[in-house]
């Protein structure tokens, strides 16, 4: 018997034939099929994940905290492992995954290994990051708040002081935390946002030394008020002043409030409130350091907003100094009220003549000429007043300055009581009456004067005349003496 055999190509799809002889002289074909390969073996060919980044980068011992990692390779059934131990996992993204930690996780503070495993699809375990479990910081302790309380519709900046705060401290306002900004451990700042405004009541202001919101402070009120009216602006006083003199300034209008603000140009200056209509301004060296326009308006709100109309204040350039040469008359007498008139050069129409510093009443002439009112209460007493003239409205540009001699009037005798004595009489008592009396001594003829009796009065002068001026008969002379020029008298002695 012969037996043929053709074989397939390994692998190939195709038939061989078995071929023999038999007893007889036919022969008999028959076809096998090869068997069908064996499936392929399942690809092991899965990514490898890798971290990237870890967020947060820390995280606080106590606190249970989701954390975010981000890298490539990360898959559905992806799972995020700590020291090896699977956790939760959020698959987001091929570049992003997110996990819970446990309790267990951040017991106490030490490190975190973070991995990612790919494994439940036949591939591998990432590289590995660390994740640092801090201590705890400190709780904040909140002082105080600037500003104390804001306007609705505003949003604001607030300064926040007290201690304990770190960097990574957080305000939080009704709870939820706003953009922060670290300035020392004592102190920070936050910017509130339009729905912190949006109406009017209250605020609950705490820190947070945790970024998760953890260790919460105190907590402080932040008051949201009303918008304040605006004011109306209608007058200023004066309109103008001169380059290099600070002024005080007097406005005039409506809706002023204890917290009204004069800015002067856009900048709030030093305000004094009086009444709803009435506010007082002191300006700033720098406001009158050159010639020009000052915009005068007024904020009702202390952040400078709700401003009024503005107005404007003229800088006019210094005017010349001038020179005050005489005085006519040179010299007034007590309790004068006559105008004196100032010869000099360089003054102008609103030149202003002083009296010992304080304004008076003056009236322009000429670029020469001056002329001015004393009061009753310049001459008031003798001396000298100082008289001097500016040519600022602010009473600067100060001339030179002369006296006015303010002297006492002449006495006016009316009567002498008695008006004739006895030759050879005792001592004797002289009344004399007039204008003008006080402080004055009497005279007879030329001996040494008499001093009054304290009984004395400026209408009444009484003087005690010893009997030496009455020895013999004659005629005597009897002189009121003053510091002015003297008013005389004179009384008979009869022979007795």
């Amino acid at each position: 018997m012969k037996l043929l055999l053709s074989f397939a190509l390994l692998g190939s799809a195709l038939p061989f034939l078995v071929v023999g002889c038999g007893s007889g002289s036919s022969a008999s074909t028959t076809e096998i099929s090869a068997p069908a390969p064996a499936p392929p073996t399942q690809s092991t060919n899965v990514a490898l994940a890798e971290i990237r980044s870890v967020d947060p980068s820390t995280v606080f011992a106590g606190t249970t905290t989701t954390v975010t990692l981000a890298g490539t390779g990360f898959l559905p059934n992806s799972v995020a492992q700590v020291n090896g131990s699977a956790r939760t996992t959020t698959y987001v993204s091929s570049t992003q995954l997110s996990f819970v930690l446990m309790g267990q996780d951040v017991a106490a503070a030490g490190t975190l290994t973070v991995t990612v495993s790919n494994t439940a699809a036949g591939g591998t375990v990432s590289n590995s990051v660390v994740l640092p479990v801090k201590a705890q910081p400190p709780f904040a302790t909140l002082n105080s708040m600037d500003p104390a309380g804001v306007f609705q519709g505003t949003a604001a900046t607030v300064s926040v002081t007290g201690s304990g705060f770190v960097p990574s401290s957080m305000i939080l306002v009704n709870g939820t935390a706003r953009v922060t900004g670290y300035i020392n451990p004592t102190q920070l700042s936050f910017a509130l946002v339009a729905a912190d405004v949006a109406a009017t009541g209250t605020l609950t202001i705490a820190v947070s030394n945790v970024a998760a919101g953890g260790n919460v402070s105190n907590l402080l009120a932040l008051p949201v008020k009303p918008q304040p009216p605006f004011a109306m602006l209608s007058g200023i006083a004066p309109v103008s002043i001169y380059k290099g003199s600070p002024s005080i300034i007097t406005l005039t209008g409506s809706g002023f409030v204890a917290s009204s603000t004069v800015l002067v140009n856009g900048s709030a200056r030093t305000t004094t409130y009086s009444s709803p209509s009435l506010l007082h301004l002191v300006l700033t060296s720098s406001d009158v350091a050159s010639e020009g326009t000052l915009n005068i308006a007024i904020s009702n709100r202390a952040d400078g907003g709700n401003v009024s109309n503005a107005l404007s204040l003229q800088i006019k350039p210094q005017p010349p100094f001038a020179v005050v040469n005489a005085l006519s008359p040179s010299s007034v007498l007590r309790g004068d009220t006559s105008v004196v008139s100032v010869a000099g050069s360089g003054f102008v129409p609103s030149s202003i003549v002083l009296v010992n510093g304080s304004a008076v009443t003056t009236t322009y002439v000429s670029d020469t000429q001056l002329g001015f009112s004393l009061t009753a209460a310049n001459t008031g007493n003798e001396g000298a007043l100082n008289i001097s003239v500016s040519n600022a409205a602010s009473d600067g540009n100060l001339s030179n300055t002369l006296l006015l001699a303010v002297k006492r009037p002449l006495p006016a005798i009316s009567a002498i009581v008695p008006a004739s004595v006895t030759a050879a009489s005792g001592d004797t008592i002289v009344q004399v009456t007039g204008m003008n009396l006080g402080d004055t001594y009497l005279q007879v003829g030329s001996s040494a004067p008499y001093f009054r009796e304290g009984q004395s009065t400026d209408t009444l002068a009484i003087f005690r005349l010893p009997a030496s001026e009455f020895v013999r008969a004659a005629s005597l002379t009897l002189t009121l003496l003053t510091a002015l020029p003297s008013s005389a008298d004179s009384i008979s002695v009869p022979t007795g």
